[in-house]
């Protein structure tokens, strides 16, 4: 992409070279303002804001922060808010800066670019910052790629972190690791065996504070291939006698043939058995199946449910719902759903996508009962 193409004539980290050789400047505090940022995260347990400031009162702002100009002698703040906000704690009334003239476009990408090369954005940060970017430019990657100084599976990574699977998402919400590979590898194994990347999932989970992630990927590549051999057709160990064949399984997309009780389309000998449905499926079966009956119920039916049964519905339909909310690009989600064939119109496909699209809705938390009445309405 060349200057004329590009609307800011150069790549943001060119863009600020000159700046950052100039002399920085001391500005009052009170002059500066603060309007949104692509960072809105600035401590954790490790890094607080009160030890940047007691070392800002013992050393001072070793790092300019950037500004630009405004209106009446004000400055806009465009990076380094961290420190800002550490300075004014330390009871600093002026910061040294470095002051260029930008536009709000400029403005932004350089925010974006100052904090991904200094490593100071979360991946969730950095994901949907991208993501704004990507469509700005009409998703084109390569010019993403130029424009952030950062090669194309770098960014595939972060956008990869916004359409996460159930257990992948819990490495970023629960704080496991930062490892960006790990996290879509996880992802990975699984699209191929969920119960790998649970069990892989909940053992990182286990570690001890801060080591959670410290061999995960090493793992997570382990049982991904693990998976991938599993995954193969005759790769499944013989049942029965020695030396008999095993045949490969299938799992059908519509799995409505699948409630208790109901005959499986793939009986009377087939050489393609239907998989044997999972706990968590086999509750939301047998509870899709009984509110749909005649005259039925919805609150009476969850009042006769098993706990153990009922706690099983609930847990996939609050790890739709939790995704639904933190979901922006709907339509993408919805997409890469079906592809996975997470959302489908069998009873536990639909349920997901009902669970998912009530998360963006305005509720505070995953509702069963108003989840099997939008099945029902929709079976109607």
């Amino acid at each position: 992409m060349n200057a004329a193409a590009n609307p800011l004539g150069q790549s943001m980290t060119d863009m600020f070279k000159n700046v950052r050789q100039a002399a920085p400047t001391e500005v009052l505090i009170s002059l500066i303002d603060v309007t949104d940022q692509v960072r809105d995260e600035f401590e954790d347990a490790e890094n607080t804001l009160q030890e940047l400031a007691e070392t800002i009162k013992a050393q001072g702002v070793i790092q300019p922060i950037y500004l630009r100009t405004r209106s009446a002698g004000r400055y806009e703040l465009v990076a380094g808010e961290r420190r800002l906000r550490a300075a004014k704690m330390a009871g600093l009334e002026k910061i040294p800066c470095l002051i260029r003239t930008l536009t709000d476009e400029q403005a932004v990408d350089a925010q974006f670019v100052e904090n991904i090369h200094r490593k100071n954005l979360t991946q969730m940060e950095e994901a949907r910052q991208l993501k704004k970017m990507l469509n700005a430019l009409n998703g084109d990657r390569e010019a993403l790629a130029q424009k952030v100084k950062k090669k194309q599976p770098w960014i595939t990574q972060r956008l990869n972190l916004l359409d996460l699977s159930p257990q992948a998402q819990r490495l970023v919400d629960e704080k496991i690791t930062a490892d960006v590979t790990a996290i879509n590898t996880v992802r990975q194994v699984e699209r191929l065996n969920p119960a790998a990347a649970k069990a892989l999932v909940d053992q990182a989970a286990a570690a001890k504070p801060g080591a959670g992630g410290k061999d995960l990927r090493a793992k997570a590549d382990a049982a991904k291939k693990q998976a991938k051999v599993h995954s193969k057709p005759g790769s499944a160990p013989a049942a029965g006698k020695a030396g008999a064949a095993t045949p490969s399984t299938a799992t059908p997309r519509d799995r409505s043939v699948e409630a208790p009780g109901a005959p499986s389309v793939q009986s009377g000998g087939s050489i393609f058995p239907t998989a044997p449905l999972k706990p968590h499926e086999r509750a939301i079966g047998s509870l899709v199946a009984s509110s749909q009956t005649s005259g039925a119920d919805i609150v009476t039916i969850l009042g006769t449910v098993p706990k153990a049964d009922l706690d099983l519905v609930v847990q996939q339909g609050t790890t739709f719902f939790e995704r639904g909310r933190k979901t922006e690009d709907l339509a993408q989600a919805l997409i890469a759903g079906i592809a996975r064939n997470e959302f489908g119109k069998g009873p536990v496909e639909l349920f997901n996508l009902v669970a998912f699209l009530q998360g963006q809705g305005k509720a505070e938390k995953f509702e069963v009962d108003q989840a099997l009445a939008k099945i029902n309405i929709s079976k109607k």
